[in-house]
């Protein structure tokens, strides 16, 4: 399997869950629309025989063809992308903290930002989503606006990011100035 860059595989238990992805991907692609003639060819349970036996053939000759020719045929099986960079990688693990947010889970939250920050320290979202954990979970609002004034300056103007941060450091400062 070819080693990108930009991929992040720690350990052989992500290895092999990256190659499981690979052939479920490659068999789901062959087997399903090999299936559909056939069920209308032949007796459903023979029809269906055939479409698994040569998904999985399939599937085995398409990972092992990708690994062989490297980046052109993860593109065609891999979802149109060879390879996602660190920031896509993460977006999952960004998800999984608004959810422990709206969990109230706030130190599960804090945990999980954290492990991004390590990983993409640039990233302006995590940075935005440590500082309302920071603002509403642990009353720290100087780390807050330390936080929020690094989400607006490695985010643009009119980008989603950047106005909810601006606003929330509104909302921080017109607190802080009123008591």
């Amino acid at each position: 399997m070819p080693e990108h860059d930009d991929i992040v595989i720690k350990t052989e238990a992500d290895r092999d869950s990256v190659k499981e992805t690979q052939y479920l991907l490659a068999f789901v692609k062959i087997a399903i629309p090999i299936s559909l003639p056939l069920l209308v060819a032949l007796p459903p349970l023979k029809a269906i025989l055939i479409a698994i036996g040569l998904g999985l053939v399939g599937s085995v000759i398409t990972v092992k063809f990708s690994e062989k020719i490297g980046r052109g045929v993860h593109i065609l099986y891999g979802g149109g992308k060879a390879s996602y960079t660190t920031r896509e990688q993460l977006q999952g693990t960004l998800k999984a903290v608004k959810v422990a947010k709206m969990n109230k889970n706030y130190k599960l939250a804090l945990s999980k930002v954290n492990n991004v920050l390590d990983q993409d320290p640039d990233n302006p979202e995590a940075h935005f989503y440590k500082a309302q954990i920071l603002h509403e979970e642990f009353s720290n609002p100087d780390g807050a606006k330390k936080h929020l004034r690094f989400a607006l300056s490695h985010s643009k103007p009119g980008e989603t990011i950047h106005t909810w941060a601006s606003s929330l450091l509104g909302q921080l400062e017109s607190k802080l100035s009123i008591d």
